[in-house]
């Protein structure tokens, strides 16, 4: 849909999600007052509004969270997730990340080689403490509309053609 050429997958379910985080000893997240009621009233969880330290589970949980606000908020949450677990590693040391990478490995299907991911590993090391993250979300707010398909439900009816410039743009810092 987006003409973007995938060469290499990793592919994660919620087992490995879960079994992830907890690989990285967990993850710290930021939790409104409206999250965290909901996490004390469903799971019995202990914590306070603000940063909260997640294990797997509930990092899971926050993650798929959509029943206290929107799917757009759900979205924002797993980014929360997924940041945080990418912050925590920039903080590793090469053998850390070493470990990290033969846990991670076991946990997930990919066509990446051992070999090129220790490559990956060697290259990227120098300035992983100075990377930055970039997300967005595919449909662009003000990029698509709405439609009516089968059984009348409503489904977004996105402008494919600009959400695939805007999506390059980020990836490839391409205007075209």
């Amino acid at each position: 849909c987006f003409d973007i050429e995938l060469d290499y997958y990793v592919r994660v379910n919620f087992a490995t999600f879960t079994e992830g985080i907890n690989a990285l000893g967990g993850v710290d997240v930021e939790m409104n007052s409206k999250e965290l009621t909901y996490f004390k009233q469903a799971w019995g969880f202990e914590g306070q509004v603000g940063i909260n330290h997640l294990d797997g589970k509930h990092a899971l949980r926050f993650a798929r969270l959509r029943e206290i606000d929107s799917d757009w908020k759900r979205i924002e949450r797993q980014r929360k997730v997924i940041a945080a677990a990418i912050n925590k590693v920039k903080n590793k040391s090469f053998s850390e990340l070493d470990a990290l990478l033969d846990t991670c490995t076991k946990l997930v299907r990919t066509n990446v080689t051992e070999d090129l991911m220790n490559k990956i590993l060697l290259s990227v090391i120098p300035g992983l403490t100075n990377v930055k993250i970039q997300q967005m979300t595919i449909p662009v707010k003000g990029t698509y509309g709405s439609q009516k398909v089968m059984g009348d439900r409503s489904a977004f009816a996105p402008d494919f053609e600009e959400n695939t410039r805007l999506l390059h743009n980020m990836i490839y810092g391409l205007d075209n």
